[in-house]
């Protein structure tokens, strides 16, 4: 959630994220997820990071199904 030329604001990339993965875009998807797992922009939510790790990975993004695995198995 780099911003170029504009300053940081982890909320409105959360926002955008949202947007994206309300059409199933699996990079957004990932990454909003990321982002309520860790509560960067947004609320913690792993309940919901989990779902949309899935759905994500279920769309063929392979670092989305690593996440899940993580997010539901840490070490």
């Amino acid at each position: 959630m780099e911003g170029w030329a504009v300053a940081r604001d982890e909320a409105k990339a959360v926002a955008y994220l949202r947007l994206a993965a309300r059409r199933d875009h699996a990079d957004a998807l990932n990454d909003l997820a990321a982002a309520l797992a860790s509560g960067t922009g947004a609320p913690v939510d792993k309940a919901q990071a989990a779902k949309l790790f899935k759905r994500a990975a279920e769309r063929g993004h392979s670092r989305a199904a690593a996440n899940l695995a993580n997010l539901t198995n840490p070490q």
